[in-house]
């Protein structure tokens, strides 16, 4: 059985495989269409990362859509899934399926292994498995010269709190702290709309402390939502929310009507905001046990983003190595353990 681990975060769609194969794309969903220009340019497209163009077939109706950068550059009403439950929304279907499709083996059976953010873990654990136990669509991934047809369902799924992934990766790494009994560590996981943070004790084994965790409506969002406003502000027209990233991964500069304007300002300026934000939320929580915390760790897409504007949390704040793919890392291991247990009883 295979082991494909999906993090469908808000801001960007991250996965691996345990045939190697892994990928990334911003979770950005948008209505599809025939491409005949690009078509009659002679233009190659491959099927990638970049070229996410899909039809699924749910239950004998079609629907297309282009995915991730593809939606950003393609689709005029493309966005992000901001709904708190997104299990209904259409959009969580054409991300996971074409997550999936991308990574897994034909006709292998799947053990999927996914999360939810701690304060909709709680809440939504169990109609999570339910939807993932039901899931059962059609997917054809669509390039210029060829398509690839795929039937997705799971064998089996688990679904695990996001920044608890986060954490297992990160411990696998730094096994020096689990020798530490007695003392506490602390993930800070920074997302797109939701920022988790989890703390564990180190023990005969490892006991997360559910009093210092939980989860932040605070996100890179909020600075994209910053930026929106600055971007009218100077006169400069609307900035939508899908390219909002786009302006942050290019430093701030941005070309209009063909001259550089920078933003960088406003980038650092917004920033600095919501990390005041998060840390404010969490030191109410942790102040009374900080002294027990030998580091603290920040991992997810807005980890190395907001990291200097932490690091006065604690004398010792780290960024996860590989953070964007810190969740699905540790999603990797859960899975390994549970058909250990399936295989070993």
């Amino acid at each position: 059985m295979q082991k494909i681990c999906i993090d469908l975060g808000y801001g960007y769609t991250k996965g691996l495989a345990d045939n190697g194969r892994s990928i990334i794309f911003p979770s950005i969903v948008g209505p599809g269409y025939k491409r005949d220009m690009a078509a009659a340019l002679g233009e190659r497209t491959k099927i990638d990362a970049g070229n996410l163009n899909v039809t699924i077939n749910d239950q004998g109706i079609d629907n297309e859509y282009f995915i991730g950068e593809l939606a950003r550059r393609e689709s005029r009403t493309a966005s992000y899934v901001f709904d708190d439950n997104k299990i209904s929304h259409p959009s969580t279907k054409a991300l996971l399926a074409t997550a999936t499709a991308m990574l897994a083996e034909e006709d292998e059976d799947i053990l999927l292994v996914t999360g939810l953010p701690l304060e909709y873990f709680r809440e939504q654990k169990e109609q999570f498995e339910r939807f993932l136990n039901d899931f059962n669509v059609e997917i054809t991934l669509h390039g210029s010269h060829k398509s690839i047809k795929r039937q997705i369902t799971f064998a089996h799924s688990l679904v695990w709190p996001q920044a608890a992934g986060a954490a297992y990766d990160i411990l696998k790494r730094r096994s020096d702290l689990i020798t530490k009994k007695g003392s506490l560590v602390g993930v800070i996981d920074i997302g797109h709309k939701t920022t988790d943070f989890i703390v564990f004790e180190m023990g005969e084994k490892m006991s997360v402390v559910q009093a210092l965790s939980g989860t932040i409506k605070t996100g890179i969002s909020v600075l994209h939502n910053y930026l929106e406003q600055e971007y009218a502000i100077r006169g400069k027209g609307i900035l939508k929310s899908t390219d909002a990233e786009q302006l942050i991964l290019a430093g701030g500069k941005k070309l209009i009507f063909g001259k550089e304007q920078d933003f960088s300002a406003s980038i650092k300026k917004g920033a600095e905001e919501v990390a005041r934000h998060i840390k404010d939320a969490i030191i109410t929580r942790w102040d009374y046990r900080i002294e027990d915390f030998p580091a603290v760790f920040l991992a997810g897409g807005g980890a190395n983003l907001l990291h200097q504007h932490l690091t006065d949390i604690h004398p010792y704040v780290y960024v996860a190595e590989d953070t964007q793919f810190a969740n699905v890392n540790g999603f990797m291991k859960v899975g390994e353990l549970y058909l250990k247990k399936q295989t070993h009883g």
